[in-house]
Order: structure tokens, then C-alpha cells, then sequence
């Protein structure tokens, strides 16, 4: 112990970097001590060398130095290197990365027992804490005796040894990077969980390694060594390649995805397909849920309709594939959380492309320069029916991944960035990732103001028709009453049910566009949303006929311009417009008599309206709205009117009234 020169010698020996045989001493330590050269020149430049030299030199005369040199194989080696790797299959590497973890482990542990005996052997014939006059020593003397006891000495050298056979499978993995990002997740994961049980183990060895080598050891005095700093993380390195190889597939996977979903949307027809089985069981896993009993999984089972909480949706194929691609990226956050962070980005701007090109193409009309002739109320209907299904979804995924992420912190996952620390997330990843998640809420909220979107649009269409059927029933005249049809309804002359309102030409056409785009909705929507389109295109509807109301009457009180001289310097006038029906009123068809002046026979056209969409009973409501609003407006413009031709008669419509066609 007092001989510094043979203590050296031992810890030589020990280290490898001595021979233990005398005669190959010599010939060992010019070895090294070459190959110690040879690292300073290939890592460091001093200030004597030529920074330019090894440019100069080329690739060609560096690797032929340093083959001459002993430094190890060069370029040509980790070419070679790159092309044992890249020949491997997927199977057979991963038995070859099994077995080089395995390895790694088994030296390790042999390490750690050779360590235990040496310290055990060094405590054996350690000094006692008593000067020679058997006087106890004092604390700094106890301090001065550990520091030259091997315990930390060894405890270095395990971390050098772990980390440098750590560093070289590094190596191996990054070799294959090329063959890894082709790899599919699901393979990938085998390599990453191989990996990180492995680097777990090594953790665990270094721990045992710092309990059983004593770090915190007494003296017989009670002084105390301290502790030793915590740890390093050994496995840095190949979790780092671990991260960026994880990174590079989801990204491949993101552009295979984004493709997919692109080209489906290109495709789709915006008509309704049936819903294979898979995709219910495929729901479930995106919300979080375990696959229901009552399913129907069975491979062949198709069905009408998706259902989520009781609620059921319509789908188009483009929303199927958005599920499935939604739930893959799912599956990535659960298996790789040290990535989560990308792949929750990635996932969002999935759902923008599908939400903004449905968009142009439905709502922007780009499908009816594609595969559609026009965009029509079914198409609206279904594309609403997309965005229903993701407002209800998206929150629900959004809760999932949250619970996976802040409840299985200690789960084991691949792809660690540095952030991280052993297994799980890092606290300030886990909150990235959660504020991440954020944006699903705000994506429902997109695709909700999306869906209200469309069915502002169905509403729109609804009030088109009726402006386009208006055009003709304010500038065309009824048709004349013949044989006094409506004698009933006026002068009590017959059976009631016997009579006609003898409505305007156009109204019928009306009720037929109203009661088409009622059967294609309740198709497609249900009752309440329905309801919902009607109650605002009937609301529009209202304001436009008191509009035109309103129009009619300014028009017929306006004073006539006065004649004017030509001026050349003033531009002549226009053409004057040809008179409406409603500044008209001419006779026949209309009279001065009851049932027969304008305003009489627009409220015949309002009570033929209502009887004939009494039939729409899920509109019920909405039509009931419709009809008080539009018998008000003809009150309002008509019954106080001085033009016989054109007053509303209060008995036509008391007696309307009283024949239940119109509301009291």
C-alpha cells in the first residue's frame, strides 16, 4: 500500500492498459501509448498543426494514415460497417440487437462482481482509524484515507465501460437509420422496447453497483464519506438515436398518412357508405373505450350508420379513413411517449387538411368540378354529418390522451428525447404535450363552425327556391277562377271540402321544392337539426315577402316624375321597367268582389301553402311560423287598401279562419 510505484503498476494491470506479462510490457505500453496519439490528432487540434492539412489531404490519404497508424478501420471500416447492417433483415436484426444487448448486460454484471471483490479485499486490508499512538484520527485524516480506497475509482470505470459499449451499439443502430425509416411503427416498437428493457437493466446495475461499492462508508470514528453526485444517465446517447429515428418514422408515417387521406378526399363523392364493422370497433379505441359486447365485429357485418354515445351519424368513405389514420396516430402516442409532442402536432394538422379540404370541396362547390355535377342538399347533409361526428370525437380522444400521458408517466416508451429521464416523460414534456392537446378542443370547435356552415347553406338553398318561385308570383297574374270553384269558401254555397283555393301556378312548384329538400334532409339529418335549417330559411322567407310587401306599396304611391325638358349636357333616362303584377292588379283576373281581389286570392295562395305542408309534420312548427308571419305581412299592405282590386276582404279571411284553412 505504501509503494506508489507498484501500486501504479497493479492499477495498470488492472485497467488493461499493462500487460500482466513482464516481457510484453514494453511492446503493450508503446501500443497504447500510440494509439493515445492517434486520438489526440483525430479529436484535437493544437496550435503547431495545420487546421487545413487533413482537408488537403483527402479522404483517401486520412484513411490510409490511419490504417497505418493502428487507429482502427476509418471510413472504409464504417462503410463496411453500414453494409453489414443494411443487409440484415428486420428479423435477423433483431435477434443480432438482442443478443449485442444481452452481451452488454453480461459484461456489465461481470464487471460489478470483480468490482465487489476488489473493494471487499481493499476493506479487509484497510488501516484502522487510530494513529500510531492509538489515538482516533480526525475527520479530514478519514477523508484523506477513503479517497485512496478504489470504491469511487471502480464506480468510474463501470460508468466509462457501460457508456462506451452503450456508445458503439449507437453506432450499430444508426448504421441501419436508412432501414429503420422504413420500418412500420408497430415493428419499430420491438426494437425500442428491446432497448429500453436493456437500458433499464443497465440502470439498475448502476444503482446496484453504487449500494453494494459503499459510497457512503463510516469510519470507525462515525465520520462520514459523503455520497457521491447523483448518477449520470448512461443510456443518453442511444436514446437519443432511439428519439431521432422514432421521429423520422412518425414523420414518414405522417406523409404516407396525409397522402392517404388527400387522395380519399380527391375521390370522395360526398354520397352515404355503409359502415364495415372494424371501423365501430376502431371508434371505441379512439375514444378510449374497450370494444362493446353488443358490437357487431364480425368480419363481414357492415352496417347503415356509426354510433357514438347513442347518437348516430351518416358517413362518407373520406371520414372512415380519417378515423382509422386518427386512431393510428393514437396508437403512436400510446407506444412512443417520448415523442408525443410530434405526433399529437402531426395528428392536428391531419384533422386541418381533412376539415379545410372538405371545405373547398363541398362548401367551396370544388366537387362539382370533379366527380359531381352540382353540389346538392344531400351532399351539404353528409358532409354536416362529418363534422358532427369529429365535434363529438375529437374532445373525447383529447381526454384519452391525457389520461395516458399524465397516468402512465412511468410507462415504458421509446423515442426519449433529451428532456427525459429514465422511462415516461419528463414533467416539461408532459405539460408540452398537454397543451398540445388543447388544440383538439379547438379543432371541434372549427368543425362545429364548420357544420353550422352547412347548415346555413341548406337554409340558403331553401331561400333561393323561394326567390326564384317569387320572381313569378309577383310579376305573373293568378290563373282566372272558373266556374265559381271557390264559391264554398266565400258565400257558404256547397260543401266546403268540395272547393279549390285556386292558388297561383308557382306555389304548387314552391311546395314541391320545399317538400323534396324535406325528405332528402330527415334522410340524412335528424328531426331537431332539420327543424332547426327550415325555422331559419322559413324565418328569411317572411322578411323577403314583407319586403316585396313593402316595395309594392311605395311604388304604386310614388308620384309620377315630372316631364323635363332634353337636356344634351344631363345622360337621357333609363328604360322604364314593365309594371309588376302587384302595381297592376289588372281585371280579369282580378275583380272587385269577395274571394276574387289580389290580396284575397295571395291569402287563397298562403292557406293552399299550409295545407299542403301540414304533410311535413316534422316541420311543423317552423311552417306554423311561416304561415302567421306571411297572413300578417298581407294584413299589414292589403286590408286597409283603397284599391278595390287589390284590398284584402276581413270575411275572406274570417272565413278562411273558420274553415280551418288558416290559423285564427
Amino acid at each position: 500500500e505504501d509503494d506508489l510505484e507498484l501500486r501504479a503498476q497493479s492499477w495498470q494491470m488492472l485497467l488493461g492498459y499493462l500487460p500482466p506479462v513482464r516481457e510484453r510490457q514494453d511492446q503493450g505500453l508503446s501500443k497504447k501509448r500510440s494509439e493515445w496519439e492517434e486520438l489526440k490528432r483525430r479529436h484535437y487540434r493544437f496550435e503547431d498543426e495545420d487546421p487545413q492539412q487533413g482537408r488537403r489531404e483527402g479522404p483517401e490519404a486520412q484513411g490510409e494514415r490511419e490504417r497505418g497508424g493502428g487507429g482502427g478501420g476509418g471510413e472504409g471500416q464504417q462503410m463496411q460497417l453500414a453494409q453489414s447492417m443494411a443487409a440484415l433483415s428486420f428479423d435477423s436484426f433483431l435477434t443480432f440487437w438482442a443478443r449485442m444487448l444481452q452481451d452488454c448486460l453480461e459484461v456489465e454484471t461481470r464487471f460489478l462482481e470483480y468490482a465487489v471483490v476488489i473493494v471487499e479485499a481493499a476493506q479487509a486490508s484497510s488501516p484502522s482509524d487510530l494513529d500510531d499512538n492509538g489515538h482516533e484520527l480526525q475527520d479530514f485524516e478519514v477523508l484523506l484515507r477513503s479517497s485512496k480506497r478504489p470504491e469511487h475509482e471502480l464506480t468510474r470505470l463501470f460508468d466509462v465501460l457501460a457508456l462506451s459499449h452503450l456508445q458503439k451499439l449507437g453506432t450499430l443502430l444508426q448504421a441501419r437509420q436508412v432501414e429503420h425509416a422504413k420500418l412500420r411503427p408497430q415493428d419499430w416498437k420491438r426494437i425500442v422496447h428491446l432497448t429500453n428493457d436493456a437500458l433499464d437493466k443497465v440502470k439498475q446495475l448502476q444503482e446496484q453497483g453504487r449500494q453494494r461499492l459503499s459510497f457512503s462508508t463510516a469510519g470507525a470514528t462515525g465520520a462520514t464519506v459523503p455520497a457521491a453526485a447523483a448518477p449520470a444517465d448512461l443510456g443518453m446517447p442511444i436514446k437519443s438515436c432511439l428519439y431521432a429515428q422514432t421521429k423520422a418514422i412518425v414523420e414518414a408515417f405522417d406523409r404516407s398518412s396525409m397522402e392517404q387521406l388527400d387522395c380519399a378526399l380527391d375521390q370522395e363523392r360526398w354520397e352515404r357508405a355503409d359502415v364495415p364493422s372494424q371501423y365501430k370497433a376502431i371508434l371505441e379505441k379512439l375514444v378510449g373505450r374497450d370494444a362493446r359486447p353488443d358490437l357487431d365485429l364480425r368480419e363481414d357485418g357492415v352496417d347503415r350508420i356509426l354510433q357514438l354515445d347513442g347518437v348516430h351519424f351518416l358517413v362518407v368513405p373520406a371520414v372512415l379513413t380519417l378515423l382509422q389514420l386518427a386512431n393510428d396516430y393514437v396508437q403512436l402516442c400510446k407506444d412512443f411517449q417520448g415523442i408525443a409532442d410530434v405526433v399529437v402536432q402531426r395528428l392536428c394538422s391531419l384533422l386541418k387538411l381533412f376539415n379545410g379540404k372538405m371545405h373547398q370541396l363541398v362548401l367551396g362547390g370544388q366537387a362539382a368540378q370533379k366527380h359531381l355535377k352540382k353540389i346538392q342538399a344531400s351532399n351539404l347533409a353528409l358532409a354536416s354529418q362529418c363534422c358532427s361526428l369529429m365535434v363529438e370525437v375529437l374532445p373525447k380522444t383529447q381526454a384519452y390522451l391525457e389520461r395516458v400521458i399524465s397516468g402512465n408517466s412511468g410507462h415504458k416508451n421509446g423515442g426519449q428525447s433529451e428532456a427525459t429521464s429514465g422511462n415516461g416523460l419528463a414533467s416539461n414534456s408532459q405539460n408540452m404535450v398537454l397543451l398540445l392537446l388543447a388544440d383538439l378542443t379547438k379543432l371541434a370547435a372549427d368543425f362545429g363552425a364548420h357544420r353550422t356552415a352547412l347548415f346555413d347553406k341548406l337554409s340558403t338553398l331553401l331561400f333561393e327556391r323561394y326567390i326564384i318561385h317569387s320572381k313569378k308570383w309577383f310579376n305573373m297574374t293568378h290563373a282566372e277562377v272558373k266556374d265559381n270553384c271557390d264559391a264554398a269558401l266565400f258565400h257558404q254555397e256547397g260543401p266546403p271540402e268540395a272547393t279549390t283555393l285556386c292558388p297561383h301556378e308557382v306555389i304548387d312548384a314552391w311546395v314541391k321544392d320545399i317538400m323534396g329538400m324535406y325528405r332528402v334532409l330527415l334522410k340524412n339529418l335528424s328531426g331537431e337539426i332539420v327543424r332547426l335549417i327550415f325555422a331559419k330559411a322559413f324565418e328569411d322567407v317572411a322578411d323577403k315577402f314583407a319586403k316585396h310587401l313593402s316595395e309594392r306599396q311605395a311604388q304604386s304611391t310614388a308620384p309620377a316624375a315630372p316631364a323635363t325638358s332634353p337636356n344634351a349636357s344631363q345622360p337621357p333616362p333609363p328604360p322604364p321597367q314593365p309594371p309588376s303584377t302587384f302595381l297592376l292588379a289588372p281585371s280579369p283576373p282580378y275583380e272587385e268582389r269577395l274571394g276574387r281581389t289580389l290580396g284575397d286570392r295571395l291569402l287563397c295562395d298562403v292557406a293552399f301553402l299550409r295545407e299542403q305542408l301540414e304533410k311535413a309534420t316534422g316541420i311543423a312548427t317552423p311552417v306554423q311560423h311561416l304561415i302567421s308571419e306571411l297572413v300578417k305581412h298581407l294584413c299589414t299592405h292589403f286590408m286597409h287598401s283603397n284599391e278595390p282590386l287589390v284590398v284584402l276582404h276581413t270575411s275572406a279571411l274570417e272565413s278562411l279562419q273558420y274553415l280551418k284553412r288558416l290559423p285564427c
